[in-house]
Order: C-alpha cells, then structure tokens, then sequence
C-alpha cells in the first residue's frame, strides 16, 4: 500500500484528524466564496463568514452523532484482508503449532494511541489559554459599563434612530474618560461609550457614530463576534480560522460604515473617512477593548479606501442572499462530516477463516512482528492442529454493530456463545488443553483484558472473534481451527 493512501485510511480512521481536514475544506471554500464576493455587499461577506463559523462550531458535533458515509477505496491484493490468513495458515500447515506465538495479529497502535492523547492534552491546554483574553475582555467590559457616565442630551436622539433601525432593546448612552472612539456591547442590555469630548464634535459626526455604533447593535455583531472569537479559540493551531476572524470582524465594519454613509454624496464620505482615520490616530496608544468601535485600527486603509469607491455596492443581505448562503452551509457541513474514508479489500468479501465473512468495510491490522509477550497474538499452548487461520481487523463502526453482524454470522456452525470479561493480558485467543473438552465453554483467561468473544464449535472444528473497541472504531479476531488436539510431546512447547 503506498504512503499516500496509508495516511488517507489514517485521516478515515482517526476522529482529531478527519476533524482538522474537514475544518480545514470548510474554511478554505468560506474564505474563498468571500474572495470572489469581492465586489459585492460586505453584509453579504460577512454573512458567509458567519456561516463558516456556524459550521465550524456543528462540524464535531455532526462528526459524532451523525452514521458514517463510508468512502471504499480499493486496496491492492497484497494489502487485502487475506494476506494476514495466508501468513498464518502457511505457518500452521508447517506443522509448527506455536508459529504464531511471535507474530502479532492484533497488534495495537498503543504510539499511534499515545501521539493522539498528547495532541487532545495540548489541544485543550491551548483552548483554555486562548479563552482567557475572551474573558478577562467581558471583565473590561462590565467595568467600562459600571463607570460610564450617562450622556442624558443624546438620549432622545438616540432613541429616535434605534426606531428607525426598529430596535426594541434597551440603550445605554455613556461617557467614559478611558475611552478616545464610539464602542459598543452587550447582549440584553446594549451600551454605546463615546469619549467625554464628544461634545466638541460636529452634529453629522455624532450623528454617524450613532448610526455605525446602532447598526452593530441590529445586527447583534458583538454576540456575533464574542461567539465567533470562542470558536477561534477551539481552533487556536488553524492559521485558516484567524484569517477567517479579522475578515469577520472586518467585513462587520464596513457593513456597518455602509449604514452610516448610506445615500450620502461623495463629499459626506470623505468627511466620514477622514474622521474614521483621526479617531483611529487616537486610539494607537489605547489598549484593546472586546467591544466594537466605528475606528476599530486594523484594516483602516481598506475602510477608507471602500468609502471612496463609487463602484462599491452597499446595503443589507436580504433573504435572496442569506437564504442560499445558509442552505450552502448547512448541505456542506451535513454532507461532509459523516465521510470517513475505509479499505476496501480487492479480494472475494468472503474472509479465508472457514468461510466466516468479513464485516464490511472492515481492513486489515498492518503486520508488525514483536519481541517478548505482547497482547494480539494467537496462543496455541500445548495444543497441535491440523489447521489454523487467523487474521486481525479493524472497522470504523462500534463493538456492538461488529458483535451483532458476527452473532448473525456464527449461527450456522452451531450454537454461539458470548463471553465476556476477559482477562488475559498478553494474547487476544489462547487455545490449550483446557479448551478442547469444551470449546465453547467460557473461560476468562482464552481472551484478551477488555474484549468480548464469540465462539461456536462443530465437528471437531471452531471458530473464535475476539472484539475490542478503539477510539474511532472497534478491532477485531478471526480465528478459525481445524483438527485440534493435545500435543504429543508438551515439552515441544
């Protein structure tokens, strides 16, 4: 099997991974429909970005609850389940009854498993670190609030343009000494802060601060953008996500400048662009705030330079825009999430252990041999049989859907017994003299710590799954023996 398709399986198999590629296509086709977007509204951008982020927050969530949508690919003959019987039918038919007591059949990806681990550990240390800022900013915030000075002149006015907006919610005008431009938050409660010498302002100014700072207010952006930063924070490692961020945060801006320059001549625009620029020159010494502000100081130069385009279109998304935006969105993230790449074996679906069948969609364990005891292998203790297939699997789907679909299957050699309880830490299937009486009889130590079997017995043959769960998934045992018996000569063994 070649490197290239080893690492599409493992992105299949691995939850972590599959997760980060598909974040990573849902962010690459958000940023690249805002690109080509260029030229239209920015609510309209800013609104594909907010279904991005909407997506980036239900991806996992859909990637754990939804049923798998199995992508087959085609493994070469070599690689094809039955590879791993051969081997070890081969060694058998030798004569050699312990053949397989060093070759690992079921030989579990413990490196693979720890890596995993310490990506979760890393991954949620760097969540916690980047969700500090979001709260210490909501600390700030609740600060500014509680010490602002009410601005009682401004309030009418105020209240007269949030009916226009047809804004229902509350308004808090404040002044605040901390603080050089107009800034807004709150969910419930909104409160829009302006420096104490606002007062020294021309009235078309004020006026369109309070239009900026209102339109963020009807448009709900400072949830938007406190909700937006705490998915950021999930994927603090993804440099796509972060692109993503001042993108949103830019295009509200200029959602919200549109507003405030809606119908004005060219000349108006320029009076607003230039006081965009002053305010901005005042807060290059002033600390971030997590709120929102008519001269935020990142991407000022493009601000401005869309205020003078006369080729820019302005306005509100209306529903011909949010509507398929909102269906693209939701058709992408449902139809990709439940993917997950498995093999698919080129060979007969018939497994080559007494014809017991292989689950579908179910692949191979890499053969790997080891030194020294190791959990996986096939034990035959004091024990020769004229045959013996074995061969080791893993499957994207649960124990239990394995366990049902091998229930099923075991019928037709005779009656199934299912043991559980397992508690032998070193083989996954042990056969020795103790099992011959009674094959189908129970006994903790013939099976791997943690594994449930399955057996059934006729005519002096039987057959054994073992199953084990995995993180994203479950492996499993096929063993198949033929012509069991005590050995002749123990010491042999």
């Amino acid at each position: 099997m070649s490197t290239v398709m080893q690492v599409i399986l493992f992105l299949g198999r691995c939850f972590q991974l599959s997760w980060l590629v598909k974040t990573t296509v849902l962010l690459l086709l958000g940023l690249i429909a805002v690109g080509l977007a260029r030229r239209s509204r920015a609510s309209g951008r800013h609104f594909i970005l907010l279904a991005t982020f909407a997506g980036l927050a239900l991806l996992p969530l859909v990637l754990l609850a939804a049923p798998g949508i199995p992508l087959r690919v085609a493994l070469p003959a070599a690689s094809a389940p039955g590879a791993n019987m051969a081997l070890a039918t081969s060694a058998l038919r030798s004569g050699d009854g312990n053949a397989l007591a060093g070759y690992s059949i079921d030989h579990p990806a413990r490196k693979t498993e720890l890596l995993l681990r310490m990506i979760d550990f890393t991954w949620i240390i760097g969540t916690t670190l980047f969700l500090i800022p979001v709260a210490t900013g909501a600390w700030r915030v609740r600060r500014l609030r509680r010490s602002g000075i009410p601005w009682l002149e401004q309030r009418g006015p105020v209240r007269a343009l949030a009916a226009e907006f047809e804004i229902v919610a509350r308004i808090e005008l404040l002044l605040h000494e901390d603080v050089v431009a107009p800034l807004t938050f709150g969910i419930r409660r909104h409160a829009i802060l302006l420096p104490l010498n606002v007062g020294e302002w021309r009235d078309a100014d004020v006026r369109c601060s309070f239009v900026h700072e209102l339109e963020h207010i009807r448009r709900h952006d400072w949830i938007v953008q406190a909700i937006a930063r705490m998915i950021c924070a999930v994927y603090w490692f993804h440099p796509l996500v972060w692109i993503a961020w001042r993108r949103l945060c830019l295009e509200a801006e200029r959602a919200c400048d549109d507003a405030a320059i809606q119908s004005a001549a060219k000349a108006e625009r320029e009076e607003y662009a230039a006081q965009l620029v002053s305010l901005a020159r005042r807060m290059s010494a002033a600390p971030a705030e997590a709120v929102l502000g008519l001269a935020n100081r990142s991407d000022l130069s493009t601000r401005v330079l869309a205020l003078l385009d006369d080729r820019q279109r302005r306005g509100r998304a209306g529903l011909r825009v949010v509507v398929p935006i909102c269906f693209c969105a939701a058709v992408l993230v449902f139809a990709m999430a439940p993917m997950r790449v498995i093999a698919q074996s080129s060979v007969p679906h018939e497994s080559r252990t007494g014809e017991l069948p292989l689950y579908p969609g179910a692949y191979s364990k890499p053969e790997q041999r080891v030194e020294g005891p190791h959990r996986g292998s096939l034990k035959l203790d004091h024990v020769d049989v004229g045959e013996a297939l074995a061969g080791a699997y893993q499957a994207a789907s649960g124990p239990s859907e394995v366990l049902a679909f091998y229930r099923k299957s075991l019928q037709r050699f005779g009656i199934v017994t299912e043991c559980t309880g397992g508690q032998n830490r070193t083989e996954s299937v042990r056969i020795d003299p103790e099992s011959l009486p009674n094959p189908t009889a129970c006994n903790p130590m013939e099976f791997g710590e943690g594994e449930t079997e399955l057996k059934a017995s006729t005519r002096g043959e039987f057959w054994i799954v073992t199953i084990q769960p995995r993180e994203t998934g479950s492996e499993f045992i096929l063993v198949h023996i033929r012509d069991a018996k005590l050995s002749r000569d123990p010491r042999a063994n």
